[in-house]
């Protein structure tokens, strides 16, 4: 009977090596001397296949499958998990290697030859593993195995599913843990053993589902990198489960550099593998590569790599540095189909999913920081483009900015109860009732078509002002990079990082354009016929003349005289040091308190206004009328009213050693003029 049972022991182990042997014999793993023409791996002498993995008597006490090899005892370096590094975007620690993972790892680590079965050399021709599939010991690179699933079930947010819950599957968990039997058959003669193709995401998405993912402008890309289609590439045109480049996330490197040498930018471990697409090479691909080799851009290179909680728990302190995917999520991203206009304040589809400030709500008191909730931004929301923005720009804000405080304090300059804003997040609760507003009068004329009968409650996006330098329709949306300001700089670099306007030959009234006009951003809203230079002379002893011979745009403004030529580019006017010296500046901004050093100063450009210098109490912040380089000497409520006599004037004044103002007037009375009728035409 004992014969008898030992018979039948040795007959089922032949009959299930066989479909084993079957598929395995023309893949990489037979190292027989029968193996495949191109086998690297290839015995002199051995005429069995599954010798050197598994034996049916004496197998490995330590492992089940029996496994005929000594595992390996090195100590691995593990894909780092929360507690090693809390940037970590795993919710579980990883393990040294078991299961399925461990039994890999006796060949693919490079320890142990692949001859060496039995507990001994048995086959001098086959050396360890070297090349592409050595793993080595050092697994941060890799796809984390012997770590536990925690699944979107029992921790809302990782967007893991558990496969083994679907009979559909491939993917296999090892007692709860993604192992390297989870993605790969060792039998299965199938490109790199896997359990099904990669292609188009299927076997990454049988545990990761990102939401969003399905009809996103990755997902159903038709651009082609690399010989595939960036939607047939899916998970793999951005990751690699071997060998990434370091850090978390899995990224793959950068491998084709536009001009052929790598240069900070595609080194760089996030930005590299977005410019494998996005560097002009790609017909179809935006070319955002090209935006950050201009002059003034958000800063790409440097530390720390980010990671997807970053935001929640305040660990980006270390210095100004943003990645793309700060302000995209490749995941959920979305391709914008229209053409942006101004005004358009909500997140747009390039922007959607990513985190940023939601329900941003103001207080009553100016100057004061709103309320905001942390979470992903949607247009169907109500969400914000500026929430965005304020993720680094507010005064919630980890983001460390040098010294430069005031680039994080966006959030208290377009406070409502403001004395001016510039209308962000929520329109200013000082905004002027539409046929009372010098502002509506002047803007241009599609604008006043566009926000008629709704001027009170408009509210404009940051990338109204900032962004790409380029005009053209086709051109890229955001602000990655600008080449505007190089001629303007007082000083230091500014980061201004604005858009540019197209300006025409001639105003609407024949007139010709001055050559020398710049296309400043302020022309994209206000008209240039009501504000742009012209070549006329207006003595001073016309300030006050009610029939002042001035162009019909220019009485659109209740200052008739913005477009004479003392008043554009002026000499007379010195600007503080890093500041452009474009002429709407001298008079609008919101310089709080110019008498203190640059680095003091609570600067945001043009975005809102609420202290007079501290020196001269009766100025006034309304409509920004506390320049960067000259003051208006007159109340809030003179200033206020819809007539009435305003002063501004010379001062020398000390900014970091430079000596800023207007030499000028020493105080000049103008009385501020009504709308006429006709400028509503």
């Amino acid at each position: 009977m004992l014969k008898r049972c030992s018979c039948i022991l040795v007959l089922l182990l032949t009959i299930t090596a066989v479909p084993a042997e079957a598929s395995i014999l023309q893949t990489k793993h037979n190292f027989s001397k029968f193996a495949p023409a191109g086998n690297v791996y290839r015995s002199d002498a051995v005429d069995e296949v599954c010798i050197f993995c598994h034996t049916p008597h004496n197998a490995n006490p330590q492992t089940t499958g029996l496994w005929s090899r000594e595992l390996s005892s090195a100590q691995y370096t593990l894909y780092p998990g929360p507690t090693e590094d809390p940037r970590s975007s795993l919710e579980a620690d990883p393990a040294q290697p078991t299961g399925s993972s461990k039994l890999c790892l006796s060949c693919h680590d490079g320890t142990i030859a692949v001859g060496d079965y039995y507990g001994r050399l048995n086959d001098p021709s086959l050396g360890a593993i070297t090349g592409r599939t050595l793993i080595g010991t050092n697994l941060s690179v890799h796809h984390p195995v012997s770590i536990r699933l925690v699944a979107e079930t029992e921790k809302p947010g990782t967007e893991l599913v558990n496969p083994m819950l679907n009979p559909l599957a491939n993917a296999k968990l090892e007692g709860g843990r993604v192992e390297c039997g989870s993605c790969h058959d060792p039998h299965k003669n199938a490109p790199s053993f896997l359990r099904t193709l990669p292609d188009d995401g299927q076997l990454c998405t049988e545990c990761h589902q990102q939401t969003g993912w399905i009809g996103s402008a990755h997902q159903i890309s038709g651009a082609v990198w690399n010989g595939r289609t960036v939607g047939r590439w899916a998970c793999l045109g951005c990751h690699t489960v071997h060998n990434a480049v370091g850090g978390t996330r899995l990224l793959r490197p950068s491998y084709n550099p536009r001009d052929g040498i790598y240069d900070q930018l595609e080194d760089d471990p996030e930005t590299g593998a977005c410019l494998n697409c996005h560097n002009g090479t790609i017909p179809g691909v935006p070319d955002i590569r090209g935006e950050f080799q201009k002059e003034f851009k958000h800063n790409l290179v440097g530390d720390p790599v980010h990671y997807p909680h970053e935001f929640e728990d305040g660990s980006f302190t270390v210095a100004m540095h943003v990645e793309c995917v700060d302000c995209h999520d490749p995941h959920r991203v979305r391709a914008r189909t229209d053409i942006r206009e101004i005004g358009d304040h909500l997140v747009g589809p390039e922007l959607e999913g990513v985190m940023g400030l939601k329900n941003i709500r103001y207080g009553t008191v100016a100057w004061q920081a709103p309320t905001a909730e942390i979470g992903r931004l949607w247009a169907i929301e109500g969400d914000q483009e500026a929430g965005l923005c304020l993720k680094c720009h507010s005064s919630q804000s980890p983001m460390s900015f040098d010294g430069r405080d005031y680039m994080k304090a966006m959030d208290i300059f377009f406070n409502p109860n403001n004395w001016a804003t510039h209308g962000c997040i929520v329109p200013s609760k000082n905004r002027k009732p539409q046929h009372e507003s010098y502002v509506y009068a002047g803007l241009v004329k599609e604008l006043r078509e566009k926000w008629d009968g709704i001027w009170e409650e408009v509210v404009i996006a940051c990338s109204d002002c900032h962004g790409n330098d380029d005009t053209g329709e086709d051109r890229i949306w955001g602000p990655h990079g600008s080449n505007w300001g190089k001629g303007y700089v007082n000083g230091e670099t500014p980061r201004w990082l604005l858009r540019t306007a197209t300006i025409p030959s001639h105003y609407d009234d024949g007139e010709p354009v001055p050559a020398d006009t710049d296309p400043i951003v302020c022309y994209l809203c206000h008209d240039i016929n009501v504000y742009g230079p012209r070549d006329v002379q207006v003595g001073q002893n016309q300030s006050n003349n009610p029939n002042a011979s001035v162009p019909a745009a220019n009485k659109r403004s209740g200052f008739w005289f913005h477009g004479i030529r003392v008043h554009y580019k002026s000499s007379k006017v010195k600007y503080p040091p890093g500041v452009p010296n474009i002429s709407c500046f001298a008079c609008h901004g919101d310089y709080s308190d110019l008498s203190k050093p640059l680095s003091e100063i609570k600067s945001g450009g043009l975005h809102g206004a609420n202290y007079a210098r501290g020196d001269q109490p009766n100025t006034s912040p309304v409509h920004f009328l506390n320049g960067f380089a000259i003051e208006m000497f007159s109340s809030d409520e003179a200033i206020a009213q819809s007539s009435g006599t305003v002063s501004c004037g010379d001062y020398d004044y000390m900014v970091d050693g430079v000596s800023v103002g207007c030499d000028k007037h020493s105080s000049l009375q103008y009385t501020r003029r009504p709308i006429p009728p006709e400028a509503w035409d």
